[in-house]
């Protein structure tokens, strides 16, 4: 399984993806406010030789008509996958970090408010 479809079941087993949140891995429909998306780069450049590219990363957002209620469900993500060990069921990721403890908050084209955070997989086994 890669690594989102593991994010994804992550979520979903922690309730964080539910029905009323609906989770995508690497592409979001625009039509839904409430939504988590899982984009499969941590946002580094390509090749930069300094190393920072070397370990596997993603970025996890949440999407919703209310601050409020985005913040709410970008902590309990949060919460859900810092320090986590997805080592069960075959995974060889024993260990996420996030690499900032808080949001990243910005507006979408629509003005929903959208929150992420940039996750990096510390330890995996080969």
């Amino acid at each position: 399984m890669r690594t989102g479809e593991m994010l994804k079941a992550r979520l979903e087993s922690q309730d964080v993806i539910t029905a009323g949140w609906p989770g995508y891995v690497g592409y979001v429909p625009d039509d839904s406010a409430q939504v988590i998306g899982i984009i499969p780069s941590g946002g580094f450049p390509q090749d930069t030789h300094g190393g920072e590219n070397l370990l596997e990363s993603f970025q996890v957002f949440v999407r919703s008509d209310s601050f409020a209620v985005t913040d709410a469900k970008w902590l309990a993500m949060f919460n859900a996958l810092q320090d986590a060990d997805l080592s069960g069921g075959g995974s060889t990721i024993y260990l996420l970090q996030a690499l900032a403890s808080g949001a990243l908050h910005w507006l979408d084209s629509r003005n929903r408010h959208c929150m992420s955070a940039n996750f990096r997989v510390v330890r995996s086994r080969s």
